[in-house]
This record gives structure tokens, sequence and C-alpha cells, in this order.
């Protein structure tokens, strides 16, 4: 499935209304961003396809000696083409790199997608992001350093993240997402500027410092 494929329209509008209920009462700032893929070598195209091509010039002329010149430079040519297009497909990509450089291009793909999303300006550098590359399977749970923890001693984020995975696996992302925020007002430390016997009413028109990122395209 695409990233758009995910959430719908009433989905949005559950995860804006959970999303600024913690705004309120916390001072977090949350946006989702799920996308197609995060991993991308621009080397593996080019690794598959001269491999491919070596072999088909190197075993060819053994299975078929009589085979012309010109006919085994045009099959080299086919193999190199469908090589390089094999390259090109996120899957392979995927697979052909390991778990190690997974999690990084996983991680640094959530990072870029926090400061494009803006959560690098949050209000009191209190912006999270719930990242989810697809291919990979991966979920990236990001916290600025303004994010305060009632517990400073609590490592929330990985809960957090294997949470919402659960979510994606079993096909119904959006329950897991709405309990992953609702998790985190009990977590974060509520707002220094907030009366404590405040009953500020959520209204879900109010809900600007939210945003869901669904990127179909793969990453290039």
């Amino acid at each position: 499935m695409k990233p758009s494929q995910w959430i719908d329209a009433t989905d949005r509008l559950k995860l804006e209304a959970a999303a600024e209920a913690l705004r309120i009462k916390t001072g977090a700032e949350v946006a989702v961003a799920i996308v197609a893929n995060s991993c991308w070598n621009r080397e593996i195209p080019w690794r598959i396809a001269t491999g491919l091509a070596s072999l088909t010039l190197v075993t060819m002329p053994l299975c078929a000696p009589q085979l012309a010149f010109g006919l085994l430079g045009l099959s080299t040519t086919v193999v190199f083409a469908a090589g390089f297009a094999l390259g090109q497909i996120p899957r392979v990509q995927r697979n052909l790199q390991d778990s190690k450089t997974v999690s990084t291009r996983v991680h640094a793909h959530a990072q870029r997608i926090f400061s494009e999303a803006g959560l690098a300006r949050a209000t009191q550098k209190k912006g999270i992001l719930f990242f989810v590359s697809l291919l990979e399977e991966r979920t990236v749970v990001l916290a600025d350093e303004g994010v305060a923890l009632l517990d400073a001693a609590q490592k929330p984020w990985l809960h957090l993240s294997e949470k919402i995975g659960d979510g994606f696996r079993a096909g119904n992302p959006v329950p897991h997402l709405l309990a992953a925020i609702a998790e985190c007002e009990s977590l974060l430390a509520p707002r220094s500027d907030l009366p404590s016997n405040s009953k500020t009413k959520t209204n879900v028109s109010d809900a600007q410092n939210f945003s869901v990122l669904l990127l179909d395209t793969p990453e290039r």
C-alpha cells in the first residue's frame, strides 16, 4: 500500500484532535510522516548492471562459441539494461543493504522530514515526529530538546515506535498512532503557562500545529 492509502480524511481529523489536545496540555507539536521508502544507493544499479554484463561476456562465448560478435554485444547491452532496471527497484535496494545501513538511512530520512515539516521551528523546541518508512518496515520517533519528560530517566521513544510499528504490521495504524499521542500526554511535563485547573476545550479547527505527511514517491 502507498502511504496515502493508510490515512483517510476521517483518520486525519482524529489525529488532529489528539495532537491538538496534546499541544494544549504540554505545548508539544506533533507531526506524522509516512514515506514509501528511505534507502537509496545510486551505486547499486551500476553494480548489478556491470556484474551481470560481465558475467554475460564471460559465459556466453563458452556456452555458445558460434555466437556472432554483434549478437554477443547486443545480448550484453540488454542484460546491462535489465540489471540497471533491477537495481532501481526499492525492495532490491533494501535487500542489498545491511541492517545497520538501513537503520542509518531511515533515521537520516526522519531527521530531514523533521526539519522539512517545520518541527525544528516549533515553539520552545517541543516538536515530536512519528516517522514510518513502509518498505523498510521501520518506525522512528524523534523529539526535540525542548520536550521535557515527567521522568527524565524514562526512554519512551523506542517503546512508542514499536507501538506504532505494531499498528502498521497489523494493517490498522491509526488506533496505534492515537494511542502513541495519548501516551505522550502522560509522559510529558505540562505547559508551565497552563493553570493546573484549566479545562481548555480542544477545537479541531484550531489544530494548526499538526501535519500528516504522506509521501508516495519513492526516495531516490
